[in-house]
């Protein structure tokens, strides 16, 4: 498991790092890309999104960190680019938090487990 948990974030930073037009650190920078008009901002932030997703899924199934996002059903990645887009725009404080963070932080929020 941990192997597979380090191939993957492997995965995910050797991709962050190939894609130089855009450079995701702040939530203010998630933001941006995905309320992008043309589709490589789009197809950057679902990538973004997909591959936070994917670790977050894995975090939570090593019992490393606790559950904090319960869709049911899973939306589209429109949906979530676009909500993702509306909560940074409704929560300007946490702009320049790490993109991750405010990217976890959105989801727990709009798809809270209860």
């Amino acid at each position: 498991m941990r192997r597979a948990l380090t191939i993957g974030t492997l995965a995910l930073a050797a991709a962050c790092v190939a894609a130089p037009a855009h450079a995701i650190e702040s939530t203010a920078d998630l933001r941006d890309v995905c309320a992008g008009e043309d589709e490589a901002s789009r197809n950057f932030c679902f990538g973004y999104i997909k591959g936070a997703g994917h670790l977050y899924i894995e975090l939570v199934r090593a019992d490393v960190i606790p559950q904090i996002a319960c869709a049911d059903p899973v939306p589209t990645m429109e949906v979530i680019r676009v909500s993702v887009v509306e909560w940074i725009d409704a929560n300007p404080q946490h702009a320049d938090d790490r993109a991750i963070d405010g990217l976890l932080r959105a989801s727990a929020e709009i798809w809270p487990c209860e």
